[in-house]
């Protein structure tokens, strides 16, 4: 049983995880946008100026992973103060093609078109708003289905008078948070926490946020985050307590979670596991990293209780 990473019986008889997830972001952080069919009016208008700009065979498609979310939104992403109109459609046909489209409207001239991208997934899993760069003005983030549990993430930004892809990553799992824990004051930039499926119900969980040129990991926002993920393996390792590669991820959680000595715990039972199985991933030199991790920041802990001293 729990042998391989590749052909664990594990993936098969506790495989919970079906397709992408988006863990809705807490509070009010992420501005909501307008519902282009919030309004009959602003709906049918929005859906008409689109149209004007698809091919005949196309039809608008709507996010797959966001309830009442609409493949049609209106929201100001370059900051002059109109809404521009944001959809997602597809192209039938014998090599169907899933879009992102992006109007303006210009005194005097219309609408134009700002984008027109064409996605490598086979529908939309999620499309939200968020100022990622920092700069005031909302971003557009939207999710790919690329197949199985792997979902695809581009985000675009408006820069130098055009817009522009920022960034592309994967996930299974996405959630959109801050920096600190919300309500208190400190660090409020968007961060992007990115879950990757690995194994059985485990995965490989960063938190992002933008350095002024790319998405970054972001261990300042670990101790609050990481919280949660220490949660959900604490689960897991009770549900199957034989499973090595639960213990690793939980104790990869712990030391991010500012929690080392309980990480170093749940080391040691990963490789006392190891020891009776030595088979069973992970590998024991991901384990000991682990550890070292663990034991380093130990260390600097106790370094700043004697300064303080």
């Amino acid at each position: 049983m729990f042998a391989k990473k590749g052909i664990s019986m594990l993936c098969i008889v506790s495989m919970t995880v079906t397709g992408c997830s988006l863990f809705l972001p807490p509070g009010d952080m992420i501005k909501s946008p307008v519902s282009a069919y919030a309004s009959t009016t602003k709906g049918e208008k929005a859906f008409h100026i689109v149209s004007e700009f698809l091919p005949p065979n196309a039809e608008i498609i709507n996010p797959q992973n966001v309830q009442e979310q609409r493949g049609i939104q209106l929201k100001d992403i370059n900051g002059d103060g109109k809404a521009e109109i944001i959809a997602l459609y597809k192209v039938k046909g014998n090599e169907e093609q899933h879009r992102l489209i992006v109007l303006q409207e210009e005194e005097g001239k219309g609408w134009s078109k700002l984008l027109d991208y064409r996605a490598e997934g086979y529908t939309a899993d999620f499309f939200k708003f968020a100022d990622i760069t920092n700069d005031g003005k909302d971003d557009i983030l939207i999710g790919w289905r690329l197949g199985g549990t792997t979902c695809g993430l581009d985000i675009f930004t408006w820069k130098d008078n055009q817009l522009k892809k920022i960034a592309s990553d994967y996930y299974s799992k996405i959630e959109l948070g801050t920096v600190t824990e919300p309500n208190k004051k400190q660090d409020d930039r968007v961060t992007i926490a990115l879950w990757k499926h690995d194994t059985g119900d485990a995965f490989e969980v960063d938190v992002f946020t933008w350095d002024g040129t790319k998405l970054a990991p972001a261990p300042e926002a670990y101790p609050y985050y990481f919280k949660k993920v220490v949660q959900y393996y604490e689960q897991k390792v009770k549900e199957m307590p034989d499973a090595a590669f639960y213990w690793y991820y939980l104790a990869d959680a712990q030391v991010k979670a500012g929690q080392p000595e309980s990480g170093i715990k749940s080391i040691e039972k990963a490789l006392s596991i190891k020891r009776a199985h030595p088979d069973y991933y992970p590998e024991n030199s991901q384990l000991e990293n682990v550890k070292k991790a663990a034991l380093h920041m130990i260390e600097n802990q106790k370094k700043e209780e004697d300064h303080k001293e």
